[in-house]
C-alpha cells in the first residue's frame, strides 16, 4: 500500500519536494602576497627600467619589464628545466633578466650585431639571421633567441640561448668560465673554438666541422667523438692574443679564418 504520502504522489495530489539547495561556495581568491615581496619586486623592477633607459638600445628593441620578461619563459619553462641529453650544463634563467631585458618582436636580419659591456640583456622573439658576426665581448649580456639563429661568425664572451637551432658556417669561439652557449635545436657549427672552459650546451642533434682547443670545455671530448671532426689545427699568432675575444673578433671582421696549421 505504502504510507499515505505515497498513495498521494502516486495520484498527483502533493508537489515532489524540491532538493535543498546547497550554500554557494565562498570564493577562493589568490593567496595574499608578503607586502616585503612586492616592494623588493617594486625595487627591482625601478632598477632594471633605469638601467634599460641608460643602456644602448639594440635593434631598435623595446624595454620590457622583469615580469613581462618572466612571461616569456613561461611557456618554455618546462622545457628549460628538463633538459637533457649526453652533454652538461644548465640553463640559469634568472640571469636572463637582470640587470634588464630589451626585445625585439619578430625576425631580424643583420649584417652585424656587437653586444655592448654592461647592456641589456636581448630577447630575439622570432629568427635572428647575422651575415656577419655576432660579437659578445666578456661582460656584455646576454643574447636569448626564440627561433633560430644563422650567423657567419660567433665570438661570445657572455650567455647566449637559442631555443631553435644554430647554423654557425664559419668560427664559434667561446671564452668564458662563466657563462654558456645552450642550443635547444640542432647544432650546425663550421669551426667550435674552446677557450677558458668555455660551456657549448648543444642538446639536440649537432654537426661540427671542426674542433679547435685552447683549454678543454664541458663535452669538448663527446664532440671530438663524433666521426669527421677535424682537429689539429691553432690560431695563429697574427691575431694577437687566442684568449681575448676582441682580438679574435677584430680579426674575423678582417679575415675569414684564423688558424694555422700544425
Amino acid at each position: 500500500m505504502g504510507s499515505l504520502k505515497d498513495q498521494l504522489l502516486a495520484k498527483g495530489l502533493t508537489a515532489t519536494p524540491k532538493p535543498t539547495p546547497k550554500p554557494a561556495a565562498t570564493p577562493v581568491g589568490p593567496a595574499p602576497i608578503d607586502p616585503s615581496v612586492l616592494r623588493r619586486q617594486r625595487e627591482q623592477e625601478e632598477v632594471a627600467a633605469a638601467h634599460a633607459a641608460r643602456s644602448p638600445r639594440y635593434l631598435g628593441g623595446r624595454i620590457a619589464t622583469l615580469a613581462a620578461a618572466r612571461e616569456l619563459f613561461e611557456p618554455r619553462a618546462y622545457e628549460l628545466r628538463n633538459v637533457s641529453g649526453d652533454v652538461d650544463g644548465s640553463v640559469d634563467v634568472e640571469r636572463l633578466f637582470q640587470p634588464s631585458v630589451q626585445v625585439v618582436d619578430g625576425d631580424v636580419t643583420v649584417d652585424e650585431l656587437r653586444m655592448c659591456q654592461e647592456g641589456s640583456n636581448l630577447y630575439i622573439l622570432g629568427d635572428l639571421t647575422i651575415t656577419g658576426r655576432l660579437f659578445q665581448p666578456f661582460r656584455s649580456n646576454a643574447v636569448v633567441v626564440f627561433g633560430s639563429l644563422r650567423a657567419h661568425h660567433v665570438v661570445t664572451g657572455a650567455e647566449l640561448l637559442v631555443f631553435g637551432d644554430l647554423d654557425v658556417s664559419g668560427v664559434l669561439y667561446g671564452n668564458c668560465t662563466s657563462y654558456a652557449t645552450n642550443v635547444l635545436g640542432a647544432a650546425r657549427v663550421g669551426t667550435l673554438v674552446s677557450c677558458k672552459d668555455h660551456m657549448f650546451s648543444f642538446w639536440g642533434s649537432r654537426v661540427i666541422g671542426e674542433l679547435v682547443r685552447r683549454h678543454s670545455a664541458p663535452n669538448f671530448e663527446t664532440y671530438g667523438a663524433a666521426a669527421g671532426v677535424r682537429t689539429g689545427r691553432a690560431i695563429d699568432p697574427a691575431v694577437g692574443d687566442p684568449y681575448d675575444e676582441a682580438s679574435i673578433a677584430a680579426a674575423l671582421h678582417d679575415r675569414d679564418d684564423i688558424f694555422v696549421d700544425p
